[in-house]
């Protein structure tokens, strides 16, 4: 029992010195032009998308170590060996996290992104939540386990598809509300006035469109 009690205290007493210094954020900012697209991938955390006035496409991410990491120094290193990798490649901006020497991937990120509203826009993640608010470009998201919630402007949107294997769908417009259908998993197929495209795959987990 005593060896439990100090086993006990021992991941206590790391957990709080972990303290403050087991985060770390990135920042990252480019002028748009040429740029019609920006690629995420990531692996569990959140992201929020949003519009933004200024001719610029930003990017935060604040990485946080898993809580496997015991120890301040190791979580310290973990955290330093990472960076913000981002690339344009014909004109899409990829961005992710690398760095992870150990491939355990051991740490979270949450992302706050802002694009120019033409920007389309494409999240791959693992776990977490995906918020894209007024993208005016098309809209892609694949989510292991997590909710995605989509809004927007319903005259630029065209062809829209959603899915879940377990979940719901759940896609409100100004000409009413649309149900997913399924036993189990569920998907959802509809078509809007505009151009863009909206696109949505989760494994567990809801999906909410909403366009105005």
């Amino acid at each position: 029992m005593r060896r439990l009690a100090l086993a006990a205290l021992a991941l206590l007493v790391a957990g709080i010195a972990l303290g403050d210094d087991t985060t770390r954020t990135l920042t990252f900012s480019k002028n748009a032009e040429g740029i019609q697209a920006v690629v995420l991938e990531a692996g569990v955390g959140d992201v929020e998308i949003v519009t933004s006035r200024d001719p610029a496409v930003t990017a935060e991410v604040t990485l946080s170590a898993s809580k496997k990491s015991w120890g301040a120094s190791r979580a310290r290193r973990e955290l330093d060996a990472l960076e913000l990798d981002a690339e344009v490649k014909a004109g899409t901006l990829h961005l992710r996290v690398s760095g992870d020497r150990g491939g355990d991937h051991n740490y979270g990120e949450d992302w706050t992104i802002q694009v120019p509203a033409t920007v389309s826009v494409s999240v791959e993640l693992g776990v977490g939540e995906v918020t894209i608010l007024d993208v005016g470009g098309d809209v892609e998201v694949e989510l292991g386990v997590g909710d995605v919630r989509i809004e927007g402007d319903y005259a630029a949107v065209g062809r829209i598809r959603g899915s879940c294997g377990v979940g719901d769908v759940d896609l409100r417009t100004p000409e009413g509300r649309h149900e997913s259908e399924g036993f189990v998993g569920h998907s959802l197929s509809a078509t809007g006035p505009g151009r863009n495209e909206i696109r949505v795959k989760t494994g567990v987990g809801d999906v909410n469109i909403r366009l105005r």
